[in-house]
């Protein structure tokens, strides 16, 4: 089976497109099931089997083909399909190979964007990978929340938040968007153009950025909204460009319900790493249904708090605060090591 694998990943799968393929035998028909049973929402394998059914019906065969045809409806040309793999019950593969059959299921839950800047590290061996990965996070908040502030205390606040370790440990993605909403915020009245571009790289970590559009909103800051959407809309295009348009679907048909699913029933140490409402909720032993009335209150105080402040002009620093707090209160979905930002709003406060 390792071989054939070989054989048609590094040959067949390298074929050109426009190459013709004669089969010895005409199973058109049967394959084409069997290809349905697996991947039953593939467009071009539906118009694939109508046509071999056509085509038998009036005595003609299916043959021969072309292996753009077999790339885009063959189930064994196409292992990497995030479909075939979760009705095979085969999602985390890759990482099963790589790291061993006891590494922890894990769900690409993240804005197809991100890959821009991850895939880099892909070049690097695990180890030096994390260590650039959190070694650059790292400088980056520091930068941008010290805002070229030297003092002692100031800097020993941004960097002995608890959030920041548990980042370390997780080798998550805090001190990029805790970087991201700080440059963002800080430079939202002096440079709302350059504020928006670091709000829309911001997308990355959507549900850091629920309030952010109400908030523009009611302050008028019109430029950075353009801003924002025209570096979104950038970020999208350019990662269709790179990694196929094709990447984006499966986001919003695959990770999106997957993340779902796992808010409203998953279980072990990530529930823990949550400081939500809906997920303290489930984690005292309510159904999820009944962690959603838990979560809805809380996000229409969030929601109006923030109106609140944001209707007229008030203490900037004490608003931006309230509007970090608001934007974790007001989703059930956040981590810890996202609380990094919490780092810089103390040092933001008068002395």
């Amino acid at each position: 089976a390792l071989n054939l694998s070989e054989c048609l990943a590094f040959q067949l799968m390298a074929l050109p497109a426009e190459t013709n393929i004669y089969c010895g035998h005409e199973y058109t028909r049967a394959n084409a099931r069997f290809a349905l049973s697996v991947e039953p929402e593939n467009e071009a394998l539906k118009v694939r089997a109508a046509e071999a059914e056509t085509l038998a019906e009036r005595g003609e065969p299916a043959l021969p083909t072309t292996m753009a045809q077999e790339l885009a409806t063959n189930p064994f040309l196409r292992p990497s399909s995030p479909e075939i793999q979760k009705r095979l019950g085969m999602e985390g593969r890759e990482m099963w190979e790589m790291f061993g059959e006891t590494f922890p299921e894990h769900h690409w839950s993240y804005p197809p964007h991100l890959l821009l800047v991850t895939w880099p590290l892909g070049f690097l061996a695990y180890f030096p990978a994390f260590v650039v990965w959190c070694g650059v996070g790292f400088a980056l908040y520091v930068a941008v929340a010290a805002q070229g502030d030297r003092r002692g205390d100031r800097l020993l606040m941004l960097v002995a938040a608890p959030a920041i370790v548990m980042n370390i440990i997780s080798g998550q993605n805090g001190f990029f968007t805790a970087a991201l909403l700080i440059g963002g915020l800080s430079l939202l009245d002096r440079r709302p153009i350059v504020s928006g571009i670091l709000f829309g790289m911001l997308t990355m970590k959507p549900q850091l950025g629920l309030l952010l559009p109400l908030m523009l909103l009611l302050k008028g800051q019109w430029r950075c909204i353009i801003s924002a959407t025209v570096t979104t809309l950038i970020l999208v295009g350019v990662t269709g460009a790179i990694f196929g348009a094709d990447v984006w679907p499966p986001f919003f048909s695959d990770s999106v319900p997957t993340q779902s699913e796992w808010l409203t029933h998953g279980s072990g140490i990530f529930p823990s790493m949550m400081p939500t409402a809906f997920m303290n909720a489930r984690i005292t032993g309510l159904p999820a249904e009944w962690a959603w009335v838990v979560q809805a209150p809380v996000s229409i105080a969030a929601i109006a708090a923030l109106t609140w402040t944001c209707w007229r002009q008030r203490d900037p620093v004490l608003s931006t605060a309230l509007f970090l707090t608001a934007s974790f209160l007001v989703t059930p979905y956040a981590f810890h090591y996202e609380m990094i930002v919490f780092g810089w709003v103390p040092g933001q406060l008068p002395d």
